[in-house]
């Protein structure tokens, strides 16, 4: 790199720019990211050295020191450069101006500056009230200045008056808890936080700082010589920090600023620059995306390990210890489990499941002993076929699913040290796999875990008022275990070629032969598997107002046991995919159908009314709730509509209707139902009015301009030609309707009338939709009577796309 010839603002943006090609040239050409970064760090001493003497501050006693990662020497494209500008109270007065002047010339060259300009006192009173502050001098490096400058740091960032260690463990393991809360505990989110999001660099710096400022050390390679880190620990830390490092280097030259989240338009890009050789962009992002999430998950198993190890071998040493054996294998050490001897997992191989059984069972257990967790690690691999196929190993495993108080917390144990990946190999092939689609915001292996966590939930009433039926089913289930083995291999198979519910269902199959499950538990099981999306497709994409619908669905199930199992493994499943996902108007189809099937199954199939029988069933309820004062005049108006108008409608949808049409003169617009309570979030609309060309893709076209979402559209025409719809709508967060009832209503009007706005009013289209390609389809099939024909269209959601199809259909009459 040639020398910089002057100090004006563009020459040093040029310098930099030139020398942040070289060094992504560097990383291309395979040299170390640290070496990268380090020398990225040196150049800006440099440029910081000469502006620090242009700015005559050389002459001065004060001293310029490097802090966060700049301290570190780990400076990324678009990082921050921290700086302390340190010295005596005169001295900082003194050289006021030039200190300005120095800051300023930084910023003109156009990178973003963090500084701090402070005495030692003030450095010693904001390190005690800053547990931030504390931890950024431990990691202060000088630039410009005196030893005994450095050392008055040094002196300050570990001094035990300030903090002790373990008021320093107990500070900093509370900021990572509030930092985790912050991203909900999760490491597998579609676009994560590659520095703070649990998993992240950060959770890496945790272990650094804590065992540094106690050791003196931040440095890796000198906590392994000290016997602190083993080799093992070493060398797999130091591959999770430069792959991250390297992740969030490309990250910050991509966006051309400090990001460190990973948006879905960087991803493809990132996963071509860390090697992909994947020929399609969604597997070539799915790859790369699947190593960095099991990257992120050895992070937090070593995060884990490591703090809990500090704490038990540093700041419990001379605590007195309880322990009580519970077994011959295994003992509580201060209500943590602990190994009776460190060879017991290679005597006794099935010592590896145990403890999570112990765990499940006693709830004032607080985890394993650090010094246990390492053990497993190294002796994880002992769980292989002879392993997986030995008697004990079987009912422990058992066992352990019938404890389903502590279940969610003790799989994730599992989950994070390797066990159950062992146990459940197809477990192993979904660690960190992403779906690479809208609709699931964790990993597949996150999103199992979420739903075992939701059954478990209902289990202990937890989200009783959430999922009211699904509460209440779950307790009247005989085997919850089998409900927990439907959630565990309900998406086992993802990612692999084939139906993923079939092949699920196989390995389901496979699992519960070797764990000696009764012929029925096995049928059950497999068939949950293999069916496990039906009930949401059928609630949600068919019309299950038809009898007919039920009637099919019915006949699938086959029985009330099934039936309750899958309720409570569906809705587990959707609020498990994504928590938006789950809304009460999702809950009130489910239960619909839920409800619906429930009363066949009692009833028998052979004895299911016809629809003339539901007609007049369904009219004399909607007579009692009607006022005497149209009683009369209910007949010849029902005579005009068409069966399938009391077929899609209960009796309190069609007293509304009547209440509301008979005696008025036309067009007419309502909104909500007074018979009816709505759903929360939804309101119902009642448009009627003569039937016309393009009626429907006017409607759906003004409510689309008001921002009003469709959730259930329904257009019933008369023999007079009129015609009567029924729009179910969304309403905004805050639940009140988008716009003012009033003027809701006179644009419904305007539109039936045929005033409308003739231009679309559309929203942008969100970040997060551009980035997924989602093919549309479009499915023909015959309805069960074989009159009708069923058009089923499955796209992308927009602006307008009800209207669009409204569209087609009219030019096609």
């Amino acid at each position: 790199m040639q020398t910089l010839k002057n100090l004006s603002p563009e020459d040093i943006k040029n310098y930099l720019s030139k020398h942040q090609m070289e060094l992504s040239k560097d990383l291309e050409e395979g040299k170390e990211i640290n070496h990268i970064l380090s020398k990225r760090a040196e150049l800006f001493d440099l440029l910081l050295q000469l502006l620090w003497r242009d700015s005559m501050l050389a002459i001065s006693d004060l001293a310029l020191f490097a802090v966060g990662g700049y301290g570190r020497k780990e400076l990324l494209p678009s990082s921050d450069i921290d700086i302390l500008i340190y010295g005596s109270e005169e001295e900082l007065t003194t050289h006021k101006n030039k200190i300005k002047t120095f800051l300023t010339r930084i910023w003109d060259f156009g990178v973003p500056v963090g500084h701090a300009v402070r005495t030692q006192i003030e450095c010693q009173q904001l390190a005690q009230n800053d547990i931030s502050v504390a931890t950024s001098l431990i990691e202060c490096r000088p630039i410009i200045a005196k030893h005994v400058q450095h050392e008055s740091i040094v002196s300050i960032a570990f001094c035990n008056n300030l903090y002790s260690s373990y008021d320093f463990f107990h500070k900093k393991i509370e900021e990572q808890r509030i930092r985790h809360v912050r991203f909900d505990h999760a490491d597998n989110h579609l676009e994560p936080d590659i520095k703070l999001a649990p998993g992240g660099l950060r959770d890496f710096h945790t272990i650094i700082w804590i065992y540094g400022r106690h050791y003196r050390t931040t440095r890796l390679e000198e906590l392994v010589q000290k016997g602190i880190f083993s080799e093992f620990e070493f060398d797999i830390l130091k591959k999770i920090d430069n792959f991250l490092k390297i992740t969030r280097f490309h990250l910050h030259t991509l966006a051309n600023r400090p990001q460190n989240r990973l948006l879905f338009e960087y991803q493809e890009a990132i996963a071509i620059k860390m090697g992909s050789k994947s020929s399609t962009t969604k597997n070539r992002i799915e790859d790369f995306m699947k190593k960095f999430y099991r990257f992120s998950i050895r992070l937090r198993e070593f995060n884990d390990v490591l703090l809990q190890h500090f704490e038990e071998t540093v700041l419990d040493k001379n605590k007195n210890k309880i322990t009580k054996a519970i077994n011959p294998r295994w003992l509580i050490h201060n209500n943590r489990l602990e190994l009776a001897s460190n060879e017991e997992f290679e005597k006794n191989p099935s010592c590896l499941l145990e403890p999570f059984v112990l765990l499940a069972k006693n709830k004032s257990l607080n985890g394993l002993k650090a010094s246990t967790t390492r053990l497993i690690y190294q002796n994880r691999d002992l769980i292989n076929f002879k392993f997986r196929t030995n008697i004990t190993n079987i009912n422990l495993f058992m066992e352990l699913l019938r404890y389903p108080d502590r279940l969610p917390e003790v799989f994730q144990f599992m989950r994070l040290f390797g066990v159950l990946s062992r146990y459940i190999p197809e477990f192993g092939k979904i660690m960190g796999m992403m779906q690479h689609d809208l609709f699931h915001i964790f990993t597949v292996d996150a999103h199992t875990l979420q739903v075992i966590r939701n059954i478990s939930r209902f289990y202990n009433s937890v989200s009783e008022s959430r999922f009211p039926l699904a509460t209440f089913l779950v307790k009247r289930i005989s085997n919850i275990e089998l409900l927990y083995l439907s959630a565990i291999f309900h998406d086992i198979a993802k990612g692999q070629k084939g139906d993923h519910s079939t092949m699920g269902g196989r390995i389901a199959y496979k699992f519960c032969t070797l764990h000696n499950l009764p012929a029925q538990h096995i049928h059950l099981v497999v068939w949950l598997v293999e069916n496990h999306l039906l009930m949401s497709i059928t609630a949600q994409k068919r019309d299950i107002s038809d009898p007919e619908t039920i009637f099919q669905f019915a006949n699938l199930i086959g029985n009330q046991q099934r039936l309750d199992y899958l309720y409570c493994l569906t809705v587990a499943d959707i609020a498990a995919t994504n928590p938006e996902l789950w809304t009460t108007w999702k809950s009130s189809l489910l239960t619909s159908l839920y409800q619906s099937t429930k009363d066949i199954l009692k009833r028998g199939a052979e004895q299911l009314p016809g629809q003339e029988y539901y007609k007049r069933e369904v009219c004399e309820d909607t007579k009692t709730l009607l006022p005497k004062s149209i009683l009369q005049k209910t007949e010849s108006f029902w005579k005009k509509l068409p069966n399938e108008y009391f077929i899609q409608h209960s009796s309190s949808e069609l007293a509304w209707h009547a209440a509301t049409l008979i005696d008025r003169t036309f067009p007419v617009v309502a909104i909500s139902n007074p018979y009816k309570k709505s759903i929360i979030g939804t309101t119902q609309l009642l448009i009627a009015c003569e039937n016309r060309d393009e009626l429907f893709t006017d409607l759906t076209f003004c409510l689309t301009n008001l921002g009003i979402p469709i959730l259930e559209a329904r257009l019933h025409t008369g023999k007079d030609n009129r015609v009567i719809s029924i729009f179910t709508v969304q309403k905004n967060i805050n639940g009140s309707p988008h716009i003012s009832v009033s003027g809701l209503r006179e644009s419904l009007l305007q539109t039936v009338k045929g005033i409308k706005d003739k231009k679309i009013r559309r929203k942008k289209t969100s970040r997060t939709y551009r980035h997924f390609a989602i093919p549309s389809k479009i499915n023909f099939s015959e309805d069960l009577s074989g009159k009708y024909t069923i058009i089923e269209i499955i796209a992308p959601d927009r602006d307008g796309l009800l209207t669009i199809i409204g569209t087609f259909f009219t030019k096609q009459s």
